[in-house]
């Protein structure tokens, strides 16, 4: 099977077609139409991903009619389903031998009835939902976003801690806190989990070397412009998967992969200083003396000055291809 992308395939869309979708998780539509059934594979690489694209920047998705004969960019094709219409295969098909090789036929020519493929088209918002900041990324690919929360337990040392409201004892003495006390600090840290899909060539020897890492400077893009402040945000590393979406041009299957990444962010305190925002993050530690000043403060390597968490520029390229030369 020899798959070419050079002529349109023609379709015809089914009453009750589009069915739309609105609200939690944002807009999804589902389409169902009919090609031609020698031709089914040629539309699912349409929608799925037009395999001509390949080295030139990505795969794209097709897009969402809009109601002006446009399209909507944000929202793609997610999968497909494929099933002969009407379900009626062939008659007077001889018994199989090779399961590997024989298929049962829907393409008689005596009855064109016979000749259909209903395709099943799902479409979900992709690009940008709900991203904090946009992510730059290849041409072809799109990134989602989810956020969650966790917690960060930091133990206190009670000896330097006091009641705030000075309560004496029977004898005028003021109480002390119980030195076997164990008073915990509670530190909010939130996941948030970036997405990459359609992901052709991934950056696996540049996610190896990020994990564990903080931002350098503040990412994607300045604090104002809903970026992560310089050192608030850890990547952990990715989950991957991998996608069919589509067809080569000699029928074989074609994959991408989607790259889940991980980040935790911990924003302890924000202030801005002569107009740049600064933030306690991945390297501070709390310190409870001098006993007149605590507070927040960077902890360092007492010989090499090394911050705990070593530090990096290159988060952005985690959604950039790896060069293949």
């Amino acid at each position: 099977m020899v798959i070419t992308m050079a002529d349109p395939v023609p379709f015809q869309e089914l009453d009750g077609s589009p069915e739309e979708f609105f609200g939690e998780g944002g807009f999804r539509a589902q389409r169902q139409i009919l090609v031609p059934y020698d031709q089914r594979y040629v539309m699912v690489n349409r929608l799925l991903g037009d395999n001509t694209l390949l080295g030139s920047g990505g795969i794209g998705a097709a897009t969402y009619p809009d109601s002006a004969g446009g399209t909507v960019p944000e929202v793609v094709v997610k999968n497909t389903t494929v099933r002969p219409w009407p379900v009626a295969a062939d008659g007077d098909q001889a018994p199989f031998t090779d399961i590997t090789t024989e298929m049962i036929k829907y393409t008689d020519a005596a009855d064109p009835h016979r000749r259909y493929a209903k395709i099943t088209v799902n479409y979900e918002v992709a690009d940008w939902a709900g991203l904090p900041a946009p992510v730059p990324h290849e041409d072809g690919t799109f990134v989602t976003y989810r956020q969650d929360f966790g917690v960060e337990y930091m133990d206190l040392p009670n000896r330097h801690l006091k009641w705030l409201s000075g309560t004496v004892d029977s004898e005028g003495n003021v109480v002390a806190v119980p030195p076997d006390a164990v008073s915990v600090l509670r530190i909010p840290v939130t996941e948030h989990h970036l997405s990459w899909h359609r992901v052709l060539n991934p950056p696996w020897r540049l996610i190896k070397e990020l994990r564990g890492k903080i931002n350098s400077d503040d990412w994607p893009t300045t604090v104002d412009l809903g970026g992560w402040a310089a050192e608030t945000l850890l990547f952990e590393g990715a989950e991957t998967e991998t996608n069919m979406v589509g067809f080569d041009g000699n029928g074989a299957p074609l994959f991408t992969h989607s790259m889940h990444y991980l980040f935790r962010e911990r924003t302890i305190e924000m202030k801005k200083v002569q107009g740049v925002w600064e933030a306690k993050g991945w390297n501070d530690t709390y310190r409870t003396l001098p006993a007149d000043s605590p507070g927040w403060d960077r902890l360092v390597d007492k010989d090499t000055g090394k911050n705990l968490y070593e530090d990096s520029d290159a988060f952005s390229s985690l959604f950039a291809f790896a060069a293949t030369s």
